[in-house]
């Protein structure tokens, strides 16, 4: 075998402590130690090894797990992604011609890993002789070969002509994966050119996909809507939809637009598919706040079990959007959620896990979290005592949105319902088994309810000691402007210097002597 030159993007060999770490990597836990664990290992083999593409493909095999729904925390995601970045091999920038072929040719090898790495560097030196070799491996049997091939001409970009019409073909591959990818790469390139092709890859079965593509029109953005208000009347159901969807993200961005557009859209109010008359009608209050007493009807009649968990979800999250205007959707929000909280939900079920229960429980389960969002959004106090019983639902995510949409709501008047929420807000907050987010919010929200509830800052105090919700007990303790917390504050910022900026902060909103002290001595010892 030829010798490899100095600056050769091949991998070098991991010591074995290194493979140890590799497998600690790859093993999906959601126990916060283990999580912490794993972030760790992570960072130490990015550092350690900088151009082993064997972390590097590891590393984007959690990110591809995430993408897909495997429980992996947001944390291991994102430092993912950092150590994609960091795996970064820069002196393949400055590759000689010879590397360049020597990486073409291992494009073919028998070995997925080998051929993956050859591909991934050949798209971060962007050398563009390496595309016919690239757009010939979109052949390759394994679709995560041709993931990191379609990712690699999107790198490359466009300068030989036949990049773009790679990335359409790809629109067709039967991996749901390598299509995202295809979507994702013509939206970084963004050439108009690609719109009507775009447009009918809009019916893509894959949610996902069909969601990157009508993103990618989004980023193309005014050239689009030439397109896209025609193929309002398409004879494809699914490909109104996005259209509607795409028309609704691209008009608050592009500003002004023709009387035309208004037009087709009051016209799609009477689609026959409900989604898209949902879409249709949050892009038309975009465009004019006049418009919301036309779409009224539409929204309400949305969020009626009438309809299946998709269109319902689409006008939640569009009522919600509207905020404290959609006033009028509170009633009919409440009156839903009234309706199902008698339904039976298994302890600690997921809502997104649906083994565990019938679809008409997910349908349900899905539409309190969603529901309990939107009612946050609309910020009306007359959602308190439902969203107070929300915060008792076995499923966490609703627990979160619910505490979210207290923090959101802020004071009730109601004394004993002000007793209430802070009753409920403190069972979640120090419910270790509880998810963090649920947990997060809930002292968010203490921050709030905790100002005239004499109980709450002992709780919080207690529970600075908490890895998990310690950064929100604090900023919770600030926001109330508690002093008895403030020899707890000063003991945690000589103990905890990776929280002080939350502490300081803290201790500022609170402001005593003491508090004074502390930041001016902290402040002379930097």
């Amino acid at each position: 075998m030829a010798s490899q030159s100095k600056n050769s993007c091949q991998a070098v060999p991991l010591h074995a402590g290194t493979n140890i770490l590799i497998r600690s990597i790859t093993k999906v836990n959601n126990k916060l130690n283990i999580m912490m664990f794993r972030q760790f290992c992570l960072m130490i083999v990015c550092f350690a090894c900088r151009t082993h593409f064997s972390v590097a493909f590891s590393a984007k095999q959690i990110i591809n797990q995430r993408s897909i729904g495997s429980k992996i925390s947001y944390q291991v995601y994102i430092s993912a992604f950092l150590a994609v970045f960091i795996l970064t091999p820069h002196d393949c920038l400055n590759a000689q011609h010879s590397d360049l072929e020597a990486l073409m040719k291992q494009i073919h090898n028998s070995d997925i890993q080998v051929r993956c790495g050859a591909i991934q560097n050949l798209g971060m030196i962007g050398d563009s002789t390496a595309v016919p070799a690239l757009i010939h491996a979109l052949e390759d049997p394994d679709e995560l070969v041709r993931g990191y091939v379609v990712e690699a001409l999107s790198s490359i970009g466009q300068p030989t002509g036949n990049v773009i019409p790679a990335l359409l073909d790809a629109l067709d591959d039967k991996d749901p994966e390598v299509r995202l990818y295809a979507a994702e790469g013509l939206g970084k390139i963004g050439e108009p050119v690609t719109i009507p092709e775009l447009i009918q890859a809009l019916d893509d079965p894959n949610e996902s996909v069909a969601a990157a593509i009508a993103q990618t029109l989004q980023i193309i953005g005014q050239p689009s809507l030439t397109y896209l208000v025609p193929a309002l009347n398409n004879e494809k159901q699914a490909l109104r939809y996005w259209v509607a969807w795409t028309l609704d993200n691209i008009i608050p961005e592009v500003g002004f637009v023709d009387q035309s557009v208004e037009t087709a859209l009051k016209a799609t109010l009477s689609d026959i598919s409900y989604g898209v008359r949902i879409w249709a009608a949050s892009a038309l209050y975009k465009l004019n706040k006049l418009n919301l007493d036309l779409i009224m009807p539409i929204l309400i009649e949305g969020l009626t079990k009438e309809h299946n968990i998709k269109v319902r979800r689409d006008a939640s999250v569009v009522v919600g959007h509207i905020g404290s205007s959609a006033q009028f959707a509170i009633p009919h929000l409440l009156q839903e959620l009234e309706d199902i909280k008698d339904a039976e939900m298994p302890k600690g079920y997921d809502y997104n896990d649906k083994i565990k229960s019938s679809a008409q429980d997910l349908d349900s389960l899905q539409i309190q979290f969603y529901f309990a969002w939107t009612l946050g959004m609309i910020g009306d106090p007359a959602a308190i005592p439902t969203l107070v019983r929300l915060l008792k639902d076995p499923a966490y995510g609703i627990r979160t949105n619910a505490s979210e949409a207290l923090y959101r709501i802020g004071l009730p008047s109601s004394n004993q319902l002000h007793k209430d929420v802070t009753t409920a807000l403190l069972e979640v907050l120090q419910d270790e088994e509880n998810h963090w987010t649920a947990r997060a919010n809930a002292a968010l929200a203490l921050g709030e309810y905790g100002k005239v509830s004499n109980g709450v800052v002992p709780v919080l105090i207690n529970l600075l000691n908490d890895d998990i919700v310690a950064d929100y007990t604090i900023e919770a303790l600030g926001e109330i402007g508690a002093p008895m917390a403030v020899p707890s504050l000063i003991a945690l910022l000589d103990d905890e210097s990776y929280m002080e900026e939350t502490i300081i902060n803290a201790l500022k909103k609170i402001n005593t002597p003491e508090a004074k002290k502390a930041i001016a001595k902290r402040t002379q010892t930097q």
